[in-house]
């Protein structure tokens, strides 16, 4: 029976037109190209699609190389996920080069930086039988460098990054929070949302980490306050955490009477982005920031974007052809 309400619209009066006269969405000249044995790393940007991921993570490139080339700021935020993912050589060597002038993050990335540095592995695998510890000496050390760094008045970063510097761990030179205190690289370290890896320690001092971590959140709060020329936040992985810390501190900075920091933004995230990060994606768009999703792997986009970044050939390989 046809529903008297809704009518069937007939194709009759539908507006054609030749195909040939038609906009494409992706142009042939964007298409991807072979990838030879032996090609360069130009040549295999080259190679790339230029849409997508590829298109993004190049404009991302370009817009770190224009940051470092105007002493602008590039905010590094790390949760668990870049933390695991083994890339702390590569992180460091961008670090080195200048490429990185701050960092955040979380709690559990300063506990694994620090386990790095002590022992060379990253965390414990559960046995079959369940069984599971915790570390005697990562609660314990961790909150002898804390103390330390409560009785220097310092943030919960430069402490731990101090307190390895002075320890001399058999293995500093693979961690991010030792080489940027040796580096001069503020690192903000933010702990909350219920995960704390070193909670069940006997030797864990709330009180003393929650007191630091509020110092970095300030600290975190004066670099975006004097970003008003322009800065880029790289997120390297999912975080709602430090998403949700980073509008914190941009809005603890517009009720302060600072100037909003004008940002941009790359977010290299695995799946679709959740609602911290889709806020913060539209209030950087609506600040007239540059803002993209870029998804991927963090195993490879990481590394595919130092490569741009140390190959100026190759970034412009990956322009999208007007």
């Amino acid at each position: 029976m046809p529903y008297k309400k809704y009518p069937l619209i007939r194709p009759a009066g539908t507006r054609l037109e030749s195909i040939h006269d038609r906009v494409p969405r992706i142009d042939r000249s964007n298409f991807a190209q072979c990838v030879y044995p032996g090609c360069s790393v130009a040549e295999f940007f080259s190679a790339l699609p230029r849409t997508g991921a590829a298109v993004d993570l190049g404009a991302l490139a370009g817009r770190l190389r224009a940051a470092r080339n105007q002493d602008l700021a590039v905010i590094m935020g790390m949760d668990d996920a870049a933390a695991e993912s083994a890339l702390q050589p590569l992180i460091i060597d961008l670090m080195e080069r200048g490429w990185i002038s701050a960092m955040a993050v979380s709690w559990n990335v300063a506990v694994t930086d620090f386990e790095i540095a002590l022992t060379g592995n990253i965390g414990q695998k559960i046995a079959k039988g369940g069984a599971f510890s915790v570390a005697e000496e990562t609660g314990l050390l961790l909150n002898a460098g804390l103390k330390e760094g409560m009785q220097r008045k310092i943030g919960c970063g430069e402490a731990i990054g101090l307190y390895m510097t002075e320890a001399g761990f058999p293995f500093s030179s693979l961690s991010l929070l030792y080489t940027a205190y040796k580096l001069n690289i503020p690192v903000t370290v933010h702990p909350g949302g219920g995960r704390n890896p070193t909670r069940l320690h006997p030797h864990h001092d709330c009180a003393v980490l929650a007191s630091l971590g509020e110092k970095d959140f300030l600290f975190l709060a004066s670099i975006l306050g004097r970003m008003e020329g322009g800065g880029i936040w790289v997120q390297a992985g999912h975080s709602a955490l430090l998403v949700g810390i980073l509008l914190e501190a941009i809005h603890f900075c517009a009720a302060n009477g600072m100037p909003l920091p004008q940002l941009d933004a790359g977010l290299l995230l695995d799946s679709v982005p959740c609602r911290e990060e889709e806020n913060f994606m539209h209030e950087c768009r609506e600040a007239g920031g540059w803002c993209r999703r870029i998804p991927g792997d963090l195993s490879l986009l990481l590394p595919l974007l130092a490569a741009l970044l140390l190959n100026p050939a190759a970034e412009e390989n990956t322009r999208e052809e007007a």
